[in-house]
């Protein structure tokens, strides 16, 4: 969890607390009115929900774990001549390449953008 800001305990509460409760709310439900099926699928739902939100939670901090370790890496790299971002393009220096959507030049009144196609074959069911 976050164990830089020295407070994981107040995090791992906030963030697993919430699916805890639910699950804890439908086991509940499911024992105490277990015979009513209104009960019983809320009860259901509620577990379900609860799986969901930890599972979810689970890749959450899989992720900021990726994230905290690629940062120190980064880090650890800035200094040891690491080479320039590709976007560090200066505008000016962008301004000066040429568009690779547009032509070199505009095509010419009545010329053909592309060669002109082979004439069309003809099938056994043209000739009716």
């Amino acid at each position: 969890m976050d164990s830089d800001s020295g407070g994981w305990h107040k995090t791992l509460v906030r963030r697993a607390g919430p699916p805890a409760v639910l699950f804890l709310t439908g086991c509940a439900m499911l024992i105490a009115w277990g015979d009513d099926s209104v009960s019983a699928i809320a009860g259901f739902f509620l577990v379900g929900v609860a799986g969901v939100i930890a599972v979810s939670l689970v890749f959450y901090e899989v992720g900021l774990s990726e994230d905290r370790e690629r940062a120190r890496e980064a880090a650890g790299r800035s200094g040891a001549g690491a080479p320039p971002a590709p976007d560090a393009e200066s505008p000016a220096r962008q301004a000066q390449r040429p568009d690779p959507h547009r032509t070199a030049q505009p095509p010419q009144a009545g010329a053909r953008s592309r060669p002109a196609r082979p004439p069309r074959r003809r099938s056994r069911g043209d000739d009716l």
